[in-house]
């Protein structure tokens, strides 16, 4: 498996919210649309 972690921007979010996990690991996460909001409102 191969990570990269990187800082999201106006260039790349739309790429980082079309990101899934596979089904059955989806009751574990938020999606990251929702993790983005929440970042932008609780810090």
């Amino acid at each position: 498996m191969n990570l990269h972690i990187c800082e999201v921007t106006a260039k790349n979010w739309r790429s980082v919210v079309a990101l899934d996990v596979a089904k059955d690991q989806q009751q574990f996460i938020e999606s990251n649309a929702f993790s983005l909001a929440e970042s932008l409102y609780e810090g």
